[in-house]
């Protein structure tokens, strides 16, 4: 898929507002979004997220460029996920029909194992002129490490991004390792409470901000604004 163009739309949701994937194999390119309103105004904590895209299962994801977002009550405000779930390898029609169901699928898959196995990329993002209030997690970034080998989100430019935490004491997770969750359903709650406000990010490359702002609410254990991590 490419030549992608949205615009002007009010969009009222309970899981991603914006999203691309998951489930997706093949190569998916020259995106445009803007001018556009997320919210959910009657369900907590909100939308899942406001922007997700996410290549876990074989597609490569690159120009995107999404430009005058406005959101409300998004937890995750920016969920960028680059990850080897390798969905293709597991399902078949016939077991993709059964879920729908709620029964479980007989059989093996359609994919060989390695078909679409590490074939993932995002690259060539760029977000701007975003306002987000009421989110309670950063904007996200990750690749991943699995089998000893890092794959990377590359040339990522946020660029007039501002967040407004809910107004709520958070609950704080001193945890000294976040796993990769390399093969597990991407979402932005799935890292758990991250240790920091504004932007996590893990296993970038070309990573470029530009008058990012974030208000964030005190707790008793003080977070870092922002943390990167590009081990």
């Amino acid at each position: 898929m490419k030549n992608i163009s949205i615009s002007d739309c009010e969009i009222i949701s309970r899981t991603n507002a914006i999203k691309v994937g998951t489930e997706t194999t093949y190569d998916i390119s020259d995106i445009s979004i803007n001018d556009c309103k997320l919210f959910m105004t009657d369900l907590y904590p909100g939308s899942v997220s406001g922007i997700s895209l996410e290549a876990c299962d074989g597609t490569v994801l690159s120009n995107v460029n999404i430009d005058n977002i406005t959101m409300q009550r998004c937890t995750c405000p920016i969920f960028i996920r680059l990850a080897n779930r390798n969905r293709a390898a597991s399902v078949n029609s016939q077991s993709a029909n059964a879920i729908e169901f709620g029964a479980k699928g007989k059989g093996r898959a359609d994919s060989g194992a390695l078909r679409f196995n590490m074939l993932s990329e995002i690259k060539d993002i760029n977000i701007s002129n975003v306002r987000a209030t009421g989110v309670e997690l950063p904007v996200i970034i990750a690749g991943y490490k699995q089998f000893g080998i890092i794959k990377r989100v590359k040339n990522v430019t946020l660029k007039n991004i501002f967040l407004d935490y809910y107004t709520c004491e958070e609950t704080v997770d001193k945890r000294r390792f976040i796993p990769e969750y390399a093969k597990t359903y991407p979402e932005g709650w799935r890292f758990r409470n991250l240790p920091s406000y504004a932007l996590w990010s893990r296993h970038t490359q070309n990573l470029r901000l530009e008058n990012f702002k974030c208000n964030h609410v005190l707790s008793t254990w003080k977070k870092d604004i922002i943390q990167i991590d590009n081990k």
